[in-house]
C-alpha cells in the first residue's frame, strides 16, 4: 500500500476513535479505563501518522547539502 494511502487509512481509523472517545466522555459514567485505552491508541495513530508523513517529506537539510 502507497504511503499516501495507508496514512489516509491511518486518519480515517483516527477519526472513528475520535468519535469513540466523545461518545465515551459524554456517558453519565464515562470508564476511565476504557477512556485511557481510547487515547492512548489515539496518540500512538497520531505519532504513526506523523511519522510517516515526516518519513515522505525530503529533509530541507538534505536538500540544502
Amino acid at each position: 500500500m502507497p504511503i499516501a494511502q495507508h496514512v489516509q487509512a491511518l486518519e480515517q481509523r483516527r477519526q472513528k476513535l475520535q468519535e469513540r472517545i466523545h461518545a465515551e466522555e459524554i456517558r453519565p459514567a464515562p470508564d476511565p479505563e476504557i477512556l485511557h485505552q481510547l487515547k492512548t491508541e489515539n496518540l500512538n495513530l497520531k505519532d504513526k501518522i506523523a511519522r510517516l508523513v515526516r518519513e515522505q517529506t525530503p529533509s530541507e537539510t538534505a536538500a540544502g547539502e
